[in-house]
This record gives structure tokens, sequence and C-alpha cells, in this order.
């Protein structure tokens, strides 16, 4: 079996391109027989009942994690599991930004409440955010730290990404519901409810206050402008109030007026940026349509050729409020069963990826991989045969082609975007109709 790529499945922002996750052997043997590979360090680990999580709470770690919990379960459930921590969770320290989902460690402590097993949890370096909560999971007396360890309790955070009133809406519901989960499971297993609250709201005050700059702090606000709830205020309200000095008051007073105005101007700039998008959707939707404003499906090739040169030249305002306003109109769409409609707007999305991922300068397998994807989706199969039967293209070398163009996009685009959503939805697509075309080839 060859390594799995890491980041090829990580939905992270920056992923070492050589990391890799070695398959495991199965538990049970210590050593390896004759013409065998000797076993990897991770098996040794499994084989002493050790799980060990020693990277960001991202998609391949939990399953990972999962699979080796639920082996452990099978294998003995009547012996403890022990759980080491080494991770900065799904969100990188003092910048608080999202590296992955909050539902990863969610899905780890379910398995965690689900087996048989006792278990047994010791931080050997970060538990930070998720990866903390998974550390106070442990039973009670048999939760560890090393002398050197850092804890930190920091409550969900979201990659910031606004569009419309309802899209910012369902975002700033996932975050409370998130984080509502995230204090019901901290205090749970501490036995404490408002500390756990009050302490994330100190952790974002404090790393507020510590901003070195203007720009920083400017930085940090976007970052987690859906967290400045009735309950931070409130305890923005009670810190100055126990102040132990006139200072300390003021700067927290001072601290509260210049996140209120930075506030204001992030509302602004998004108002501003809708606009711009929608300016943007209804230009390239224009392009598409004939002189009386009607669209055609399937898009005639000339339609959609001027929908392209659209793009074309306003490709610096193809950002993530484009694509959130463009998913804001497809879902209006679709609520209002304008099926139609809703096919032209998936039209716009797909000309979208096949012109942002185009790469210039390519040659060989590469440079027909470029032609496929900014090709209509429909010609794909054509050209996908074409490129076949000239005996150009084996699929091994399209195929590493392709998963390397994935693993671009995953590491090169915020997780969580639309931007990174759209493209690899695009990609996915043609991995998927490429496959069919080589099945019937062989």
């Amino acid at each position: 079996m060859e390594p799995l790529r890491a980041s090829a499945c990580y939905g992270m922002d920056k992923v070492h391109e050589n990391t890799r996750i070695v398959p495991r052997m199965s538990a049970g043997g210590g050593g390896a027989g004759p013409g065998q590979a000797p076993p990897d360090l991770p098996s040794l680990l499994l084989d002493g009942r050790i799980c060990f999580i020693g990277m960001p709470l991202v998609p391949a770690v939990t399953e990972l994690v999962i699979s080796e919990l639920l082996w452990l379960n099978y294998s003995a459930p009547d012996k403890p599991v022990y759980v080491y921590i080494n991770s900065i969770g799904s969100q990188t320290p003092g910048q608080n930004q999202a590296v992955g989902f909050e539902t990863e460690a969610y899905a780890i402590l379910d398995t965690l409440n689900y087996i048989r097993p006792e278990i047994h949890t010791l931080a050997v370096g970060n538990a930070f955010g998720n990866a903390a909560m998974i550390l106070a999971s442990g039973k009670a007396g048999q939760r560890f730290a090393l002398p050197n360890a850092r804890i930190s309790v920091a409550p969900p955070r979201m990659n910031r990404s606004f569009g419309n009133a309802s899209n910012i809406m369902i975002k700033a519901n996932e975050l409370e519901q998130n984080t509502g989960t995230y204090v019901d499971f901290l205090s749970k297993f501490t036995g404490k409810d408002k500390e756990v609250r009050t302490a994330a709201n100190d952790q974002l005050i404090d790393l507020l206050k510590s901003a070195p700059s203007q720009q920083e702090l400017s930085r940090l606000v976007a970052e987690n402008v859906l967290a400045f709830d009735q309950k931070f205020w409130l305890r923005v309200a009670a810190r100055s109030d126990t102040a132990g000095s006139i200072e300390e008051k003021e700067r927290l007073s001072m601290l509260a007026s210049t996140i209120l105005k930075l506030i204001e101007k992030i509302v602004q700039k998004t108002d501003t940026d809708l606009m711009e998008a929608r300016q943007v959707l209804q230009d390239i939707l224009k392009a598409g349509a004939n002189e009386r404003g009607e669209w055609f499906l399937p898009l005639p090739a000339d339609r959609a050729a001027a929908m392209r040169e659209a793009m074309r030249t306003r490709s610096g305002q193809l950002d993530e409020a484009f694509l959130s306003h463009t998913h804001a109109c497809l879902r209006k769409a679709a609520d209002d069963s304008l099926n139609d409609f809703v096919q032209v707007l998936q039209k716009v999305l797909q000309l979208y990826a096949g012109f942002v991922l185009c790469s210039e300068g390519q040659s060989g397998v590469e440079a027909q991989l470029d032609e496929i994807i900014a090709a209509d989706v429909e010609s794909w199969p054509t050209l996908i045969k074409s490129a076949m039967a000239s005996d150009s293209m084996s699929e091994a070398a399209f195929s590493e082609a392709l998963q390397r163009r994935m693993e671009g996009t995953i590491l090169k685009l915020k997780s969580g975007s639309y931007a990174q959503q759209v493209q690899a939805e695009y990609l996915k697509e043609l991995e998927t109709q490429a496959r069919v075309a080589f099945r019937h080839q062989n």
C-alpha cells in the first residue's frame, strides 16, 4: 500500500508537502517476520494500547484516531486506552485561526464515550483548544500532563467569510452551537460551568489586549468577529469593575471602544464588498444571456466564452465575497424552485473554477490537464477519450497530475473557504469522470 499523502485530504492552510501518514499495521505483533517490513513506530505504540494525537485535528487525523480507538475497543475492551496528546486542536495558538473543523474533535469525543475501555489521557506538549477538551475527557484521576506541557482552553473560531445577512446568521448560529458544545463537554468533564465560559472570554480579551499594533488588533477582531456576543461584553464590563487600577479600567474601556469601531468598519466593508460582488455576478450573467436577457440551456459555446471573458476582465474581483453572493443566490433560486436559474448559477461556479485552476506554461500531461479543466464540463468525456486514444496520456500520469493539482488547491486556499470548496469539488468531479473513462477503456 502506498503512503497516503496527508496534504491531499487535510484541508489545512499549511501542510509540509512531504508529510505522510503511514498505514498502521495491525496490533498484536511486535516484530517483523522473515521477508516482512519492520513495524512502524505508530504501530508499536498501538500495540501498547497508546493512541497518539500529534497533529492538528483535521479529517485525516480524526479518521486515523477513531479507527485506532475502535480497534482497541474490539481487541481488548477490558484494558485501558492511553491517549497521548501534542496537538493544537483545530486552531493556531495565538492567532486563533481555524485550521480544521470543530466537529473533528467532537467525533473523537463521541468515540471515546462510546468505547468500553477506561480512558487515560496525557499531555506531552501542546493541548490547545479542542485538544485540551480531549485531554479533559480522560477518567477522573487519570488525566495527566508532563511538567512542560502547555494546556490552553480556547473557544471555537471560524474562518471569516462574509456574504449577505442570512449567510452571516448561519455562521453565527453554527459558531454559537459549536461554542455551546465545547463548553458543555468541558463542564461535564471538569464539573465546572461558569468558570469554563469565563475562561474562554478572558482568553479572547487578553489576546486582544496583547495585540502589538493596531493592524494586528484589526486582524484579530476580524477573525473573531462572531465571538463578540452579549457574554463577551458582560465579561469586559465585569473585568473593568474589578480592575485593580484606574489605568487597567481605562485600558479595558479603550479596548471596548476600539473593538466596536473596528466591528462597524467590518460591517461597512462587508456591505461594500457585497454590492461589488452583486455587480460582478450580474455582469457575468449578462454576458451569458442573449439580447433579450434570456439564457438557453445547455449554454451555447459563444455565451460560455463571453462569460469566461467577463471573468477574465474582473479576475481581481472573483473573491470570497463574489462566491458567497453566488452561493446565496443559488440557495435562494433552489428554495424558489427556479431550477433553470440554478443551472445557470452552477455554470457560473464551474466556469469560475475552470478559470482560476488553469496554470500557464505547462507541458505534457499538465498541459492536457489544463485543457480539460478549462473546457466545459459537458465536453470532459470527449476530451479525456481523445487524450487516451492518442497514447499521450496514461491513467497513472493523469491521476498523478490531477492529484498534485488537488493538493495544491487544498494547501494554498484557506480551509473552509468558498474558493477551496468550489475548486475542490470541480476537481473531484473531473477525477470521477476520468475514472469512468479509464475504466471503460480497460
